[in-house]
């Protein structure tokens, strides 16, 4: 993530510089007097002039470009060098003897951190409304579920129970939580993953066959989100022992993980083993969701 926003910020003041390079050779093929100018600032650093009087001839060059410029119907600004952000000037960091990152950093960072997690800004803590239910236990219900991962998601990366299991047939907000969930840790800048257990199985085949360890950065990731957990291929010597290692490594780290599928734990033990099954239910690192009611699907969005 670091070397992506560090290579965003290069491509940035490269632009600024070769756009610069671009209005100076534009204004020395309108008046060779710009180039004289640029000449003479730079001698002055030279001249042995006191700062007073070095200060006081810049400024005189300084008002005989900006007139210049004013002939040619150009900006005032047309030789300076000019910067997407001028808190940072184009760096990512603000500060002098404290250097942290600047308000288009954070931004950028979150940006990417969201591209990355496929992540939507419509399925928010904010936009959840229980206008939708019919059903006043149902409403009731889900208004506690969403409270339940609201807090969860304020606590992070460091919850007090590491891991949340939300468990409900389809259609009940489950994963509109889970990505409210994502979503708000993206905002307070903590990285995430939010994949569905198909494609995390993909990605993980897709590995074996380049001789590629995927798993790592799923089990690193500061908040991981495992959707649609049931649906997944199984896949003999796979599909167990990464979902295993996956959870047992993670809650072992405690490193927060929500884990959101349609199966009971009868069918979690039927389909995969006991020794998954207990540790996903585990109340000592789990929270655990149960969802129920009438499907919502095409009414939270």
């Amino acid at each position: 993530m670091a070397d992506r926003l560090e290579q965003l910020y290069k491509s940035i003041r490269d632009k600024n510089t070769q756009t610069l390079l671009e209005h100076r050779e534009d204004a020395y093929r309108r008046s060779p007097r710009f180039a004289q100018i640029d000449s003479e600032r730079a001698k002055i650093l030279f001249s042995g002039l006191t700062p007073e009087a070095a200060k006081m001839r810049l400024d005189e060059l300084r008002s005989e470009q900006e007139l210049l410029l004013k002939e040619l119907y150009l900006p005032p600004t047309y030789l300076d060098m000019r910067y997407q952000c001028p808190a940072c000037k184009d760096t990512g960091f603000v500060g002098e003897d404290i250097r942290k990152p600047c308000a288009c950093y954070l931004k950028n960072k979150q940006r990417f951190l969201m591209e990355g997690a496929r992540i939507n800004d419509v399925q928010t803590f904010e936009r959840f409304s229980t206008d939708i239910y019919s059903n006043d236990l149902q409403r009731t219900r889900t208004n506690n579920a969403k409270k339940i991962c609201e807090a969860y998601a304020n606590g992070l990366p460091t919850p007090k129970s590491c891991s949340l299991l939300m468990l409900g047939e389809a259609g009940l907000g489950k994963s509109y939580l889970g990505n409210a969930i994502a979503y708000r840790a993206i905002e307070n800048g903590i990285e995430c993953i939010r994949i569905t257990a198909y494609r995390f199985i993909q990605d993980i085949m897709e590995g074996l066959s380049l001789h590629e360890n995927r798993l790592n950065k799923y089990i690193h990731v500061p908040l991981l989100v495992l959707d649609d957990l049931g649906i997944e291929p199984i896949i003999s010597n796979v599909t167990g022992e990464c979902l295993l290692s996956l959870i047992s490594e993670r809650q072992g780290a405690r490193m927060a993980t929500v884990c959101i599928s349609n199966l009971s734990y009868e069918e979690m033990y039927s389909r995969y083993t006991e020794r998954f099954a207990s540790r996903l239910f585990d109340n000592s690192t789990t929270i655990l969701i149960q969802l129920t009611g009438n499907d919502l699907r095409g009414s939270m969005r």
